[in-house]
């Protein structure tokens, strides 16, 4: 399934995507029907959700990533996720997700008041993180203008920076959007 050159997670994701699809017979038109007989399989969505978007992040920060020298199953495997797959397992791995969310506590008290603060709170979290991002990407822009030798380092931190600021973000935001939804409903 796998070989020594591939990543931990490569080898996650292989993994995961076999087993889901010994789960559904490989026919991902029955994976929704699977996962509400079996809460455990949402879970399993959840896992190879994060799993696939752990690569996707890997790749978009490494282009090369799979076009090195990779396993041609995990390549197929990958495009036959991409496909078939992706949109299906994201929707029940985020629905998962959701419904994990200590939705009650909205009802001692705390409601739409705290909601409203932490939405507040993780606002500026992301207009940080995207300023981080946007740094990022006017200083790659602008410094091989001013300085094509690249002498200094700081421009690798800046890039990466922006660049790890992104996917933590992103996961706030969902689950910063699904609380305020959840105490305003």
């Amino acid at each position: 399934m796998s070989s020594a050159k591939d990543s931990n997670e490569v080898v996650e994701f292989m993994t995961l995507f076999t087993r889901l699809k010994e789960l559904c017979d490989d026919r991902p038109d029955r994976l929704k029907d699977v996962a509400a007989s079996d809460p455990s399989v949402s879970d399993f969505c959840g896992d190879l959700f994060f799993a696939a978007d752990a690569l996707e992040c890997k790749e978009r920060r490494h282009q090369s990533l799979l076009a090195s020298p990779v396993d041609p199953r995990f390549i197929s495997a990958w495009r036959d996720y991409q496909s078939r797959y992706d949109q299906i397992v994201s929707n029940i791995g985020l629905s998962t997700l959701l419904a994990d969310i200590e939705l009650d506590k909205y009802s001692e008290g705390i409601g739409p008041a705290h909601a409203d603060q932490k939405w507040s709170v993780e606002d500026n979290e992301a207009d940080e993180q995207a300023g981080a991002i946007w740094e990022a990407i006017d200083f790659a822009r602008n410094y091989n203008e001013v300085h094509p030798e690249f002498a200094g380092d700081d421009w690798g931190l800046v890039l990466q920076n922006g660049v790890d600021a992104w996917p933590a973000w992103k996961r706030r935001l969902v689950l910063t959007c699904a609380e305020y939804f959840a105490a305003e409903g």
